[in-house]
């Protein structure tokens, strides 16, 4: 028996040594937030919000309901426009360390405009589809960040606009679209790919823009609902299908064509083609459904169109309200059967506001139209600068509220640039038109002069892009190329109020009164869903968003 034991302990001795069962690989925890969607409306003042509150029943209401509401969100920022505006919601910039400080601008080197997304001559109208890309944004946004920290996620974005998709997608989106108002059909450019997803291309094979073809555009609701707006009428709107009241109705041909395909953009039905090109991403995508977060960003631009030609007070954006309403909720009960809303954040905001009609009775100081675009200034600006210092020409351009001076003859005289700016400023502050002049020297020094809206425009400043004087136009007056409709493009507190609300996992409901920022919103959501921030940016975490 001792020699059995013997063997078998030598023999034990001369198999390798056990190894260890394989294991699986750890498994990253399912994240929490496995969708986050942001939603852009163009043009929506913070009034929207709580001017039409109590009639909201469907999305708005849900996030009312579920939603942590900052009451006093700005873009911070002078430049209140498209392009100025979505650029700051998911970069955390301001468009003077992002540079896009207009939906166009004045390129000195190649002594034209130039817009936002792409390198086209603006007056040589019509875009080339392969053009538009994000390389004139110096940022990142928080699509960029989230694919760095996470290669699995996908990062979508969609608009009417193109400059609206694209400056919210990031540098490198998974995809961003825009509405082709030439076909009707949602298209991209060769900078994010050759072809469209199959997908989208099934989507556009379908025409989803003839489905409206002979839809009329009336009011969702009795007139009685429409009672604290402006009278269907009213003196100062513009005009949709050669009419300023409801009904409204294609004017054109017998059958879809360009002409329609651009009507549609002033319609409520422009924002329930976008969204539903958002559900076929969020389908065909798989978005929030594979393990990961994923980002889809929609801007929503028939606010901007209507805005534009009826006015902030109008029944036809009312109408469209309570129509947006309707539309976020068939949108969020589809991403809860989808994805499930608990596993969804929400972000509703707007890129900037818009100024009251001169012709109603507001708060917000308007009296005045002025179909004007400062020709009578500039001619009385280039005299006195010849006045001062000889023949010139010493203004090369007026672009969007800044002047441009000539730079080679300023050099040729021996003049200090900062001179000239200041005795012009100093000249330019007598004019009727203008509230305040800011001069190159003082915004790049980050010291401008003593104002309560310095700060705002030295936000705006691009060394490379912007003027040499930026223009402040009087708040009181609409500064318009049309006497009919309204604009934005101020820094008052009607074009930088927007509406910001959280509503996700993990969001206590309620409403916080301190002022926040729209740069402050990529870096609330990449605290939110564990994205480091890999840049410099403007904006901070929001205060209040979860009770301590």
């Amino acid at each position: 028996m001792k020699r059995y034991w013997r063997s078998l302990a030598l023999f034990l001795a001369v198999l390798p040594a056990a190894r260890p069962l394989p294991t699986a690989p750890a498994r990253r925890p399912e994240p929490q937030i496995r969708l986050v969607v942001l939603v852009a409306v163009d043009q929506m003042r913070a009034d929207y919000w709580t001017r039409f509150r109590d009639q909201h029943t469907g999305g708005f209401r849900y996030l009312a309901a579920r939603g942590r509401i900052y009451s006093e969100a700005h873009q911070a920022h002078a430049c209140t426009a498209t392009a100025p505006g979505h650029s700051t919601l998911l970069t955390g910039a301001f468009p003077g360390r992002n540079g896009i400080i207009g939906n166009d601008w004045y390129d000195r080197d190649k002594k034209r405009g130039v817009t936002s997304v792409t390198a086209s001559n603006i007056a040589g109208g019509g875009r080339d589809p392969a053009a538009p890309t994000p390389r004139a944004l110096r940022a990142t946004a928080l699509g960029d960040w989230l694919l760095q920290s996470e290669p699995r996620a996908k990062v979508f974005s969609f608009s009417r606009k193109d400059r609206a998709a694209i400056l919210m997608g990031g540098q490198k989106p998974t995809g961003a679209f825009w509405y082709d108002s030439s076909k009707g059909v949602f298209t991209t450019s060769e900078y994010y790919a050759k072809t469209l997803p199959g997908w989208l291309q099934a989507f556009n094979a379908q025409k989803p823009t003839h489905k409206y073809f002979g839809r009329v555009w009336d009011r969702l609701r009795p007139p009685s609902a429409y009672r604290g707006s402006t009278p269907d009428d009213q003196e100062g709107e513009g005009r949709l299908a050669g009419r300023r009241t409801f009904p409204y109705r294609y004017a054109g041909g017998r059958k879809p064509d360009s002409k329609f395909y651009s009507y549609i953009v002033s319609t409520p039905f422009m924002d329930e083609l976008t969204l539903e090109a958002a559900r076929r991403a969020v389908s065909a995508e798989k978005l929030g459904r594979r393990g990961v977060t994923d980002l889809l960003a929609v801007s929503l631009s028939s606010t901007d169109a209507v805005g534009h030609l009826f006015g902030p007070q109008s029944q036809e954006v009312q109408d469209l309200m309570f129509r947006l309403d309707r539309m976020l909720d068939g949108f969020f009960k589809f991403l809860d059967r989808n994805v499930g809303l608990e596993h969804v954040l929400i972000v509703l905001t707007g890129d900037h506001g818009v100024a009251s009609l001169p012709e109603v009775k507001n708060p917000d100081g308007v009296t005045k139209r002025q179909v004007s675009d400062l020709k009578r200034t500039i001619q009385e600006a280039e005299a006195f600068l010849v006045k001062s210092y000889g023949p010139g020409p010493w203004i090369e351009r007026e672009y969007d509220w800044n002047v441009y001076l000539n730079l080679e003859a300023i050099r040729a005289r021996g003049l200090s640039q900062a001179e000239v700016e200041q005795r012009l400023a100093d000249f330019l502050r007598r004019d009727p038109l203008l509230a305040d002049v800011f001069t190159r020297a003082e915004l790049a020094s980050g010291r401008p002069h003593g104002s309560s809206y310095a700060a705002l425009y030295a936000a705006c400043f691009d060394p490379q892009r912007s003027g040499d004087l930026v223009l402040q136009p009087r708040e009181e007056i609409l500064f318009s190329s049309s006497p009919a409709g309204t604009t934005h493009g101020s820094p008052y507190r009607f074009d930088t109020h927007v509406p910001l609300v959280f509503a996700g996992p993990g969001i206590e409901p309620g409403t916080v009164d301190a002022p926040v920022r729209t740069v402050d919103i990529a870096p609330t959501i990449a605290a939110l869903i564990g994205v480091p921030v890999p840049v410099e940016i403007d904006g901070r975490p929001v205060p209040g968003l979860k009770e301590e």
